[in-house]
């Protein structure tokens, strides 16, 4: 790249980046990456496209959560479990290969492979002191491992089909384990065996969690049902019904909430105490994990858009969406000090992701004298979609939907600003309404779909521009671009 061509790119570069080096990658001659230092983005990389429309040359830039990621590779199948240890330096992950591997989180590495199982290992889980990690299997076996040696020093069975999940009660005493045999078993984990069979489920049980306080199980499972049973006793005390084919359970930090991702895509919250669902939060996808960050405000969800997706709790707004998986996310995991959260997928891989960085919820509303008009400055916008490929005799298509999201900040209505919806590349728009003038009161917000098509290679790429634009008092435009890309 020539010095005027890298000229060319610092000054399209957002305001307060400092280029420290650029840095170019062909494919197909159209993509770059930018290596950058600045005081906001700290070391990360920006990924740069050029594209070339009606013979002009647009530079779009994306910062997103794909900068801030780093990728575990290894496994030789589908990552279906990950785990973090107790202090947070060492992620446990379960894989199709019928593997478990442990891996250095600081360094990334993987220092050690267990091997033992015949068949996928569905579900991983460090015991509370760390010292033990437990791993279910296709293999109808539970493996309790001995962490710092490597070593398998317990074979649990007695399940009849495939073990789905396992979990340590808060106290380590105690694995539980839900299996494909529509039952739980709870297990005496010094000594290896049985304490009890809880039955009560009709079909597989896909998902077991215990309670903060040790005293509660919750079980998800294919016969749409969640079941909270008494650990003491082995009793159902509750069924919460709802879901299509629960997939995940797990507790809130403080026990109070219960939250269920399920095959008919939403993610149900629910009020432990009463049994009553407060919350559902719904998105066109499948889940198939869910994990509370460990302050308990938010929650991560693994998706089989090849996304995971974090949310507020209190809200129940989408905060961030994380990108870069190659197929399903399987599952999710946070750190115990909740700034890095780990994702399996089925592209065989895991990625751990720096999620302080980009939780951050719409600024509150503050009080001020209201102003004649707004500015691009008092408006929180929220972009999503869904991108998919389409298969037809001749060629192949792809198609996308989604939703805009404009959140008034200020104490006026937003009657003098407009939204737009910009194809870059990548098809058209189907809706021809691509201009939308919206009045939004104040603290509140307003939300509208859109649809394109396009008729290309289903590995290329669509390029939106959501521009947000308001005429000011003295007649001119501010404007405001964000690119997305599929």
């Amino acid at each position: 790249m020539d010095s005027s061509r890298k000229r060319d790119l610092l000054a399209s570069l957002p305001n307060g980046v400092d280029c420290a080096e650029v840095v170019q990658m062909t494919r197909n001659g159209l993509l770059g990456t930018l290596l950058v230092i600045s005081p906001q983005l700290k070391m990360r990389h920006l990924e740069l496209r050029s594209l070339l429309v009606m013979g002009i040359i647009v530079l779009a830039f994306l910062v997103s959560a794909t900068a801030s990621e780093i990728t575990l590779t290894g496994h030789d199948a589908s990552v279906c479990s990950v785990a973090f240890s107790p202090d947070g330096k060492t992620l446990a992950s379960g894989s199709h290969d019928h593997t478990i591997k442990l891996w250095d989180v600081a360094s990334g590495e993987c220092f050690r492979t267990l091997t033992g199982h015949s068949d996928y290992v569905n579900s991983v889980a460090f015991s509370p002191d760390g010292r033990t990690l437990a791993s279910g299997s296709y293999d109808h076996t539970i493996k309790l491992w001995n962490v710092a040696s490597g070593e398998c020093f317990r074979t649990l069975t007695g399940h009849s089909d495939y073990v789905n999940s396992v979990a340590f009660s808060p106290d380590g005493k105690t694995l539980a384990s839900g299996s494909h045999d529509h039952t739980i078993k709870l297990w005496d984990v010094s000594r290896g065996v049985l304490i009890r069979t809880l039955t009560g489920h009709t079909r597989l049980v896909w998902s077991v969690a215990f309670s903060p306080d040790g005293g509660t199980l919750a079980s998800g499972s294919h016969d749409e049902t969640i079941k909270l049973w008494n650990v003491a006793s082995g009793q159902c005390f509750r069924t919460l019904d709802g879901h299509i084919a629960c997939i995940s359970v797990t507790f809130s930090p403080d026990g109070e909430t219960l939250a269920a991702g399920s095959y008919d895509n939403t993610i149900k919250l629910w009020d432990v105490a009463s049994g009553q669902c407060f919350r559902t939060l719904k998105y066109h996808m499948w889940w198939s994990s869910v994990a509370f960050s460990p302050d308990g405000e938010t929650l991560a969800a693994a998706s089989y858009n090849n996304t995971v997706k974090i949310w507020d709790v209190s809200s129940g707004q989408l905060l961030q969406t994380l990108a870069g998986h190659g197929s399903y996310a399987c599952s999710v995991a946070f750190t115990p000090n909740g700034k890095t959260l780990a994702s399996g997928s089925w592209d065989n891989s895991i990625k751990l992701w720096t999620v302080n960085e980009y939780l951050q919820s719409p600024p509150p509303v503050q009080p001020s004298p209201i102003p004649s008009v707004l500015s691009t400055d008092d408006l929180w916008v929220q972009f999503e979609y869904e991108a998919e490929c389409y298969y037809g005799y001749s060629e192949t298509s792809v198609g996308a939907s989604g939703w805009v999201s404009v959140f008034n900040m200020a104490n006026v209505k937003a009657d003098n600003c407009w939204c737009v919806i910009e194809l870059i590349s990548g098809g058209r728009l189907i809706d021809d309404d691509e201009r939308r003038y919206f009045d939004v009161r104040p603290g509140r917000d307003e939300s509208w779909t859109f649809d394109l098509f396009g008729s290309a290679d289903c590995n290329d790429h669509f390029t939106l521009r959501v521009r947000l634009e308001c005429r000011n008092m003295d007649g001119s435009i501010s404007v405001e671009d964000r690119f997305y890309f599929r």
